[in-house]
């Protein structure tokens, strides 16, 4: 098995790589603002109705 591959290859590799993490990190900053909302939610609600995060949890 070689180890060796073209330098335009490991670029190519290397990209694709890059272009998933920079999806990944996306994709985590949308969850982390649709969760700062539901907390939010949660800290102006009066206790009495149902929780925004199960709510949001139920239609998922």
């Amino acid at each position: 098995m070689t180890l060796y591959f073209p330098p335009t290859e490991t670029r190519a590799r290397a990209a694709r790589k890059l272009a998933l993490i920079e999806q990944k990190m996306a994709d985590l900053v949308v969850m982390q603002q649709l969760l700062g909302e539901l907390v939010q939610q949660c800290d102006a609600g009066d206790g009495g109705t149902i929780c925004p995060i199960i709510e949001a949890l139920i239609r998922e």
